[in-house]
């Protein structure tokens, strides 16, 4: 059964915005279904490529906006007094 809904995901219906929409939400794939897409050979269709492109611009998008911490400058251990993340 979720063989057969993969399969018709990613070879009928990858085109729907409502289904992308839905799989964007989700952020993909648990690592069983993933590897399930994997097994089927559905990693190879254009609905493959469709879905990860909106995934891997998600992905791009949160890293854009991803905000780095400040930098610790002086750590009590580093004797060359130079940027360290940890106190």
């Amino acid at each position: 059964m979720v063989e057969q809904y993969l399969i018709n995901l990613f070879e009928k219906h990858f085109h729907r915005h409502d289904i992308r929409a839905q799989v964007r939400s989700s952020q993909g794939f648990c690592k069983e279904h993933a590897w399930l897409v994997f097994e089927l050979g559905l990693g190879r269709t254009f609905g493959a490529a469709v879905i990860s492109h909106d995934l891997l611009m998600i992905a791009c998008d949160d890293l854009q906006n991803f905000e780095r911490p400040p930098l610790k400058v002086h750590c009590a251990n580093n004797k060359a007094r130079s940027p360290c993340f940890i106190e």
